[in-house]
């Protein structure tokens, strides 16, 4: 009997462990960080289905990090203090994924992981 009990242990295990990396990103929100490139804070927000949402300011050079619990597609835009403003281009995107963006003051790119 306890012969059998390390191998049927380490199956479970397994079983475990796949199903966790299968759900996790089925369940998870999206995560979108967003990077600011220029030398002036900026104020990002994000619009999606004619809502919006304030996701906050960015200093020079830093990051920011948002989740938004839904799969719309979206659109950031961000308003520079002289009034300026800069929006991408429609972002998709599911659930469980990281979406990088970078914002400068030509507009916001949606960047690959490996890139950031």
């Amino acid at each position: 009997m306890k012969k059998f009990l390390i191998p049927a242990a380490v199956v479970v295990g397994v079983v475990i462990a796949t199903i966790s990396l299968v759900v996790y990103p089925l369940i998870t929100p999206p995560r979108f960080i967003t990077l600011n490139l220029t030398d002036e804070p900026v104020f990002l927000a994000a619009d999606w289905r004619g809502q919006s949402m304030s996701v906050g300011q960015i200093e020079p050079r830093k990051t920011l990090e948002f989740r938004l619990n839904d799969e719309p597609p979206i659109t950031l835009e961000a308003e520079f203090p002289g009034g300026k403003r800069v929006r991408s281009k429609l972002i998709f995107y599911s659930r469980g994924e990281v979406v990088h963006a970078q914002v400068s003051r030509s507009g916001i790119e949606v960047v690959p992981e490996s890139s950031t």
